[in-house]
């Protein structure tokens, strides 16, 4: 794979990051099945502003990163419509995260989570439902925890609440 990062400038690179931290969401899914679950990735930037919106969407595109941008319905009187890039799969969110890793801060224990899930998918050969590990649950559950710790928690913070989940889930494991 060609360093795509190179692409974006280290202002474009940072500015990125820091809507990630303050308007996006790095997040996976878990569905079951009868027969087996599933697990989904996504990454998606909100707001209001069209301009906004599509410059978070030039700025996906320029770095590599497939993206779908769409607005919801205006729904009562002066209410504003809202705009969603979303980069949804494996593939999408695993070169999204290669190329932003390094301008997240706030949000840099879920990337980090969701990359190591995605490394791990993407190295299995024709990688089907039923081949989900143990560490691939674990990174689900630790995105999951950070994710509801919420948006006020700092990074030191953070960090804490990552070691308390090692911790338990070590203590459940063994």
């Amino acid at each position: 794979m060609d360093n795509q990062q190179a692409t974006l400038t280290d202002m474009e690179l940072g500015w990125l990051g820091g809507v990630i931290d303050s308007d996006g969401c790095i997040s996976m899914s878990y569905s079951e099945r009868s027969t087996y679950h599933l697990y989904g990735c996504d990454i998606v930037v909100t707001n209001t502003d069209p301009v906004f919106i599509d410059e978070v969407a030039r700025l996906f595109n320029k770095g590599g990163v497939g993206c779908h941008v769409r607005w919801s319905k205006q729904f009562g009187y002066g209410k504003k419509r809202v705009g969603e890039v979303r980069v949804s799969g494996h593939k999408r969110c695993f070169t999204a995260l290669t190329v932003l890793q390094p301008g997240i801060r706030a949000k840099s224990e879920q990337a980090r989570y969701m990359l190591e899930f995605l490394v791990r998918r993407l190295a299995v050969d024709r990688p089907g439902p039923h081949e989900y590990t143990m560490e691939d649950q674990v990174c689900w559950a630790m995105l999951k925890a950070l994710k509801e710790r919420g948006a006020s928690e700092t990074i030191r913070e953070t960090a804490t609440v990552v070691d308390d989940i090692v911790q338990a889930n070590s203590e459940s494991v063994g």
